[in-house]
C-alpha cells in the first residue's frame, strides 16, 4: 500500500461528517488535490464512506472503525462495525425513503462487498486511480497487487 488512515468512531450520526472529513482531507494530503487524476474520485469516497458509516452508525451498537488505504491504482474504503448481520443490496420502492446507500455504493464502486468475522463486519469498497495520479507516485507496490 501507498498511504493508509484508520479512524475509531462512535455509533453517532455526527460521525458520518467525520468519516467525510477525514476521507477528504487525507486523499488531498496524499495528492488527489483539485489539480490530480484522481480528483473525481476524491467526491466518489467521500460519498461511499458516507453510506457505510451511515449504515453502520444505524445498525451498530458502539464504536466503528474506517480505513482508507490508497494503493497504486486503486482507493480502499472499509468501515468495521459489531452488527455481524451482513448489508444487504435492497431495492426499495420509489416512495419509500431511505435504503438506497448500498445501492449508491454499488453504482460508485469499482467492487464492493464484505466479510464478517468474531461477530463483526466490515463492508468495504474500492476505486479505481487513473494512471498518472500523484496517489501513485513514491508508492513501490506493484500495481494489481490483492487487497483484502
Amino acid at each position: 500500500m501507498c498511504h493508509q488512515t484508520k479512524a475509531r468512531l462512535a455509533s453517532v450520526p455526527d460521525s458520518v461528517r467525520i468519516a467525510r472529513s477525514i476521507t477528504t482531507a487525507h486523499l488531498e494530503a496524499w495528492g488527489a488535490t483539485i489539480a490530480d487524476v484522481a480528483h473525481g474520485q476524491v467526491a466518489d469516497a467521500v460519498l461511499i464512506v458516507s453510506e457505510l458509516v451511515a449504515n453502520a452508525v444505524r445498525h451498530c451498537t458502539h464504536e466503528l472503525e474506517v480505513s482508507l488505504v490508497c494503493h497504486r491504482d486503486r482507493i480502499e474504503i472499509a468501515v468495521t462495525d459489531d452488527n455481524p448481520e451482513p448489508a444487504v443490496l435492497k431495492q426499495p420502492h420509489p416512495l419509500v425513503p431511505g435504503g438506497r446507500g448500498l445501492l449508491l455504493v454499488d453504482a460508485l464502486a469499482q467492487q464492493w462487498g464484505q466479510q464478517q468475522v468474531y461477530g463483526r463486519k466490515t463492508v468495504w469498497a474500492r476505486l479505481s486511480i487513473p494512471p498518472g495520479s500523484a496517489l501513485a507516485r513514491n508508492c513501490s507496490e506493484p500495481v494489481g497487487r490483492s487487497g483484502p
